[in-house]
């Protein structure tokens, strides 16, 4: 009998079988460079590891910038409102609505569903559970071997010449980064609210 444990790592090895055939993460392209404190320049920065944040370094991942870092300032779990700040129990999107996978279908919510709960679980299924999307969030980062800095915020942004200036802390301490690109992934709260 097919547990739903057993039926998840058989799914999330089969979307790790869809990466690698798909020559994921794809080879790195863009041109080393240090930034003007000698350190390694990053190619981007992601600030923020809720669904937007992901999406957005799977992305770059996938297209080959492979010099990232996503930084979020909340524990794993915690990332976006799923587990925190969500008061509706199920989402308000349908559940076939496409999201962070990408287009791979192995990595679509259908497919970590139907791992755990069968064909007939997913025809079953109405509303996607808030804390259950936070669940598929956490797999999806997992299997694609996201490379997330939880407990690490953003302290300040500034343009540096060409590049941007971003002070950071978090595990690694206070430190200043240089990056070409940023991606400000805040959500809701990032993007302002009253005060």
């Amino acid at each position: 009998m097919n547990t739903p444990d057993a039926g998840l790592t058989l799914a999330t090895e089969l979307a790790r079988h869809d990466l690698e055939c798909l020559l994921y993460p794809a080879a790195d392209w863009v041109p080393t460079r240090d930034g003007p404190d000698g350190a390694p320049l990053l190619d981007a920065l992601v600030v923020g590891a809720g669904m937007c944040g992901q999406t957005a370094a799977f992305g770059l991942l996938r297209d080959g910038v492979r010099k990232l870092r996503v930084i979020d300032r909340a524990a794993r779990g915690s990332e976006g409102p799923w587990a925190t700040v969500a008061r509706m129990p199920t989402l308000r999107s349908p559940k076939h609505l496409g999201g962070p996978d990408l287009g791979v279908g192995s990595l679509c919510f259908r497919a970590w569903y139907e791992a755990q709960h069968g064909a007939e679980g997913w025809q079953a299924l109405y509303k996607i559970p808030t804390l259950m999307w936070r669940d598929y969030l956490l797999w999806v980062r997992d299997t694609v071997s996201l490379p997330v800095e939880n407990h690490t915020a953003l302290i300040a942004l500034e343009p540096y010449g060409e590049l941007l200036r971003a002070e950071l802390a978090g595990a690694r301490g206070r430190e200043t980064v240089f990056a070409r690109k940023v991606v400000l992934a805040l959500g809701r709260e990032g993007s302002g609210r009253l005060r």
